[in-house]
């Protein structure tokens, strides 16, 4: 945050005004992805967030999909 911060301080550098809330959204997706557990036999996230993710945001992780193996 205060890498932009300092950008924008900058003359001649243009930084859009959405660009924290476009990097938070791709940082939930790598961060928090969704990963088959072989353990868990589901689909379980990659990291678990520190808080609560808000229904909106959970586009950019994935929906959690009921995945079963061998059980047809």
């Amino acid at each position: 945050m205060e890498a932009i911060q300092s950008l924008r301080m900058q003359a001649g550098t243009k930084i859009p005004p959405d660009y924290m809330d476009h990097f938070n959204r791709a940082n939930l997706t790598f961060k928090h992805q969704r990963v088959f557990c072989p353990e868990k036999e589901s689909l379980v996230m990659w990291n678990q967030p520190e808080g609560a993710i808000s229904d909106e945001l959970h586009i950019y992780i994935g929906v959690y999909i009921h995945y079963s193996i061998g059980n047809n």
